[in-house]
């Protein structure tokens, strides 16, 4: 490490600039969706495969990437998860055939997940008491900030060249943070609390039962795969439902005004209340506002206030790991759990809507949400009452 002493700020939004390189692992594909679908010669569903490699790479492996961070050190992770998406990156700009791009893809999905385990754990590590909610609450935002970048940004490279050159200055990103890195990222402590904790169980079963059985470790990622359930799907799937002239407008508003939301009033709810509690709130507000739609019909306003309640839950989530865990390696973990819920909660949630809306319409789609936000707010509140009496072995 070139520089011994770095503000700690700058660290955080150092490694929050990682965070929307590995956004935009997602994002750069879904802007050119369409055009790698018509350069491969392939249907929507099996160019699908180009999207969904990364997400169950993340669902198999989110947990043991907390693992191997724990073990090996996050600041390596994180490190090499950036050099390695550089690298697939690059490769994508020879746009390999089709099985041989899915290849660079699968690749580039474990970058995605060094990244997405390692960074909120460094964050939480190098913030102080002071700030580490409101680091935690900016890391949440990653995810949307990137989606909105890039739908701003891709157009003018998309303008001024192929949309393989989209890969190029990709690549070109990872580098360059990466190398920022290098030269200012110290080691983090290696264990926060008080105790020295063994090293973590790398036996990938034994990992996951022992993490899951955990309600400090688990209780994030139990409450985050109904988040990722509706989020994306309803961004997705609600606008046809709002007249035609306001489509457009919901699209754009619903992941910025969770941003917003996550940033203004999810950071004020967290100084008067604990992380957990906020997410439950945004999952009440959240429920509200799907069963007052079930009666009063889908409108543009209603669909962008959906997402104050899912911004909160955004936020909160991640500021509840280091509340509810004090060391590196369960931190880790618990992250990983996150990567590996929030994944499936994408894969699933789509198809699982779109299915309902075919069968019941509106209301169908509307049910399940609420359904979703309730057994949340239960999960969450199960895991509270097992923290009151369960103590880690």
């Amino acid at each position: 490490m070139l520089f011994q002493r770095v503000n700690p700020i700058f660290l955080i939004l150092a490694i929050w600039l990682a965070g929307l390189g590995a956004a935009a692992q997602f994002a750069k594909i879904t802007i050119i969706f369409g055009e790698l679908s018509a350069y491969y010669g392939q249907s929507d569903a099996r160019s699908g495969f180009l999207l969904s490699t990364i997400s169950l790479l993340g669902v198999i492996f989110g947990l043991y990437a907390g693992v191997m961070g724990a073990k090996y050190g996050n600041r390596k992770l994180l490190i090499g998860g950036l050099f390695l998406g550089a690298l697939t990156s690059f490769a994508q700009v020879l746009l390999l055939p089709f099985w041989g791009m899915i290849t660079l893809r699968a690749i580039e999905g474990i970058s995605h997940l060094a990244i997405a385990v390692a960074a909120p754990t460094l964050i939480a590590s190098y913030a102080t008491d002071k700030i580490r909610t409101y680091a935690m609450t900016l890391w949440g935002t990653y995810f949307g900030v990137a989606f909105a970048l890039m739908s701003v940004i891709s157009p003018a490279v998309l303008k001024n060249g192929s949309f393989d050159q989209l890969f190029l200055y990709h690549g070109i990103y990872m580098a360059l943070i990466g190398i920022l890195l290098v030269l200012c990222m110290p080691n983090p402590r290696t264990n926060l609390s008080t105790a020295q904790t063994p090293a973590p169980d790398t036996n990938f079963w034994l990992a996951h039962v022992q993490a899951y059985k955990s309600p400090f470790i688990a209780a994030p990622a139990l409450g985050w795969v109904f988040y990722t359930l509706t989020f994306v799907s309803m961004i997705t799937l609600l606008p046809q439902f709002v007249a035609e002239d306001q489509r457009l407008l919901v699209i754009g508003a619903m992941p910025v005004t969770s941003i917003i939301a996550s940033l203004t009033l999810g950071t004020y709810l967290l100084r008067i209340m604990s992380a957990v509690k906020v997410v439950m709130v945004g999952f009440a507000l959240a429920f509200v506002v799907s069963l007052t739609m079930i009666f009063s019909g889908i409108n543009a306003w209603m669909g962008i206030a959906l997402y104050i309640g899912l911004g909160l839950v955004q936020g909160a989530t991640f500021a509840a790991v280091p509340q509810l865990n004090n060391t590196i390696e369960d931190r880790s973990k618990a992250n990983g759990l996150l990567v590996q819920t929030g994944n499936f909660g994408n894969l699933i949630g789509t198809p699982v809507l779109a299915v309902t809306i075919g069968t019941f319409s509106q209301s169908g789609m509307l049910v399940i949400a609420c359904v979703t936000y309730v057994i949340a707010i239960c999960v969450h509140m199960l895991c509270g009452y097992l923290r009151n009496w369960y103590r880690p072995a």
